[in-house]
């Protein structure tokens, strides 16, 4: 595994077309470690959109924005799993009236920055509660969230 020093960034490990490192950041009240990767051959330098990208994941507006709109997914998708889950619906898909209750029932794992030369995107993803196996994905273009789903939101293109 190689190391990459960037300006900006700091240092990244790089590994198959990926440079990565740890960075904290908080979500739903809590801060959580997660693994930042940054798509690209280790020869090929970060671009612009790229850090824009990361730049934006500081913005406490976008953070206010991804936990609003997971909420909302949340909210829009619980009497499926509740369902599902019968008389432990109460432990994995509780029913919540506020989004700051979402720091029991979700946590972020990974973000990736790809690579673009249009625009700046961050995927996100997270593990949850009421699906285990396929989490909870956000994708983000410019600043603005695009899509929440399952993870294959963030991964599948």
């Amino acid at each position: 595994m190689n190391v990459i020093k960037d300006d900006v960034i700091g240092i990244l490990n790089y590994n198959e077309g990926n440079k990565f490192r740890d960075i904290k950041i908080t979500f739903f009240g809590k801060e959580n470690v997660v693994s930042l990767n940054i798509r690209g051959d280790e020869d090929t330098p970060i671009q612009p959109y790229q850090y824009k990208a990361y730049k934006e994941l500081y913005k406490n507006s976008l953070i206010s924005n991804v936990e609003d709109k997971i909420f909302s997914y949340y909210l829009s998708e619980i009497d499926e799993f509740r369902n599902m889950y019968e008389e432990e619906a109460d432990q994995f898909a509780p029913l919540i009236k506020d989004k700051s209750e979402l720091s029991a029932l979700v946590s972020l794992f990974a973000i990736i920055i790809p690579e673009n030369d249009k625009f700046s995107e961050i995927d996100m993803l997270f593990t949850c509660t009421w699906n285990i196996d396929s989490g909870v994905g956000v994708r983000i273009i410019d600043g603005v969230v695009q899509e929440v789903g399952t993870q294959h939101v963030a991964i599948c293109r």
